[in-house]
Parts: structure tokens; sequence; C-alpha cells
């Protein structure tokens, strides 16, 4: 590769890790997981009822 092209992996390795250590200290906070969880029932709730508006459908045909 040439040089310009090694200079950008290494910026965006750099970007990377700091994006991950930014995650990773926001993941020890204990109101983000919270609010996460909370996000993730809601889309199993909502994929739930997906589903059962599809089971629906299907014995009304």
């Amino acid at each position: 590769m040439d040089q310009f092209y090694e200079e950008l992996k290494k910026i965006g390795m750099s970007v990377e890790y700091e994006w991950n250590q930014w995650i990773v200290g926001k993941l020890d906070q204990p109101e983000v997981i919270a609010a996460v969880k909370r996000w993730l029932e809601l889309f199993q709730t909502v994929l739930e009822f997906i589903g059962l508006l599809s089971l629906l459908q299907t014995l009304n045909e």
C-alpha cells in the first residue's frame, strides 16, 4: 500500500479505538444500561406484536 492509504488506515484505527473507549465508558453507567434494556424490551414487544399480527392474518385467510 502506498503511504496515503497506510496513514488513512492508522487514522481509521485510531478513531475506532476512541469510539470503542467512549462506548465502554458509557456502558459502565447504570442509567445507560437501564435505558438500553428498556429500548430492547420495547423492540422485542414490537417484534412479538408483528408476529401476532402475522399469525392473525394467516388465520383469517
